[in-house]
């Protein structure tokens, strides 16, 4: 089984976003994700994962139920981690 690997600038993105998990900075988190909707990399259930769990840390539990609504726009299918950070 063949499984597609995540391009360059989809990890660049999430270490960005994992970075900004470690320094619990939301307002950053904003700024890598309108970013990453302005870039060619589709955001992906990882991408919103990682900045609805920085989210929730930062006690922006209304902004973390807007991400989830917009991944779910998306068509992307949120996983048990997804619900766990809307939590």
């Amino acid at each position: 089984m063949v499984s597609a690997m995540p391009s360059v600038g989809s990890l660049s993105f999430m270490d960005r976003l994992k970075s900004c998990g470690a320094r619990r900075d939301w307002p950053e988190t904003l700024v890598v994700l309108e970013e990453l909707r302005q870039s060619p990399v589709f955001a992906d259930t990882f991408h919103y994962t990682a900045a609805m769990t920085v989210g929730k840390r930062a006690g922006e539990w209304r902004a973390v139920l807007a991400l989830l609504d917009e991944l779910i726009a998306t068509g992307a299918q949120p996983d048990l981690a997804c619900f766990n950070a809307a939590l």
